[in-house]
């Protein structure tokens, strides 16, 4: 499956995941782990004006992409991570 297919579907799932803290953007990229097996790296870009995640939110939201990914029939182990936008715009500049 493309890229641009699973980010969308992952975005809908974990912008409403996170509500009411909006979800201004999701990276998702392919690549490999340590031992050269096949990921996905999804980054989720939150906008910290509206707050931040929970710790539950955060933990529990690679079941949401996990739950998402399956039925699509994605089989690379998905490795999350969250930043927020400020911090985002900190570490381009």
């Amino acid at each position: 499956m493309d890229i641009a297919t699973l980010r969308a579907a992952l975005m809908e799932d974990l912008a409403r995941h996170l509500a009411p803290v909006p979800l201004a953007d999701l990276e998702v990229a392919e690549d490999l782990d340590h031992d050269g097996d096949p990921i996905l790296r999804v980054r989720a870009i939150y906008d910290d004006r509206g707050g931040d995640p929970t710790d539950d939110q955060v933990f529990e939201a690679h079941g949401v992409v996990a739950d998402r990914l399956q039925p699509l029939g994605e089989t690379r182990f998905p490795i999350l991570t969250f930043i927020s936008r400020s911090d985002r715009q900190a570490e381009a500049a």
